[in-house]
């Protein structure tokens, strides 16, 4: 698929309005990854590295975690040193 699009003022800035047929092929997206190739300006699908994720944590049980990294973050919460001593003021 090749179009031509014009350059268009936004704001201060400069951009290009993609036409629907375009956002169709790319499965109406939110973000766009722009990649500049040689002299070519790459557009594609951002990859969600995080899909699934939401559902995942809504599916997890409570008995499937180790209560051991809640003790490391309680630790790590209760350690002084020197700048906490004599310069932290409250």
């Amino acid at each position: 698929m090749k179009n031509k699009l014009k350059v268009i003022e936004i704001g201060n800035s400069k951009g290009l309005r993609l036409g629907t047929a375009i956002l169709k092929f790319l499965d109406d997206p939110d973000y766009l990854e722009v990649e500049l190739v040689d002299d070519k300006l790459v557009l594609s699908k951002v990859k969600e590295g995080r899909l699934g994720w939401e559902e995942a944590f809504k599916n997890a049980s409570r008995e499937e975690f180790d209560d051991s990294d809640n003790k490391v973050n309680k630790a790590l919460l209760n350690l002084e040193n020197d700048w906490d001593l004599d310069e932290w003021t409250w």
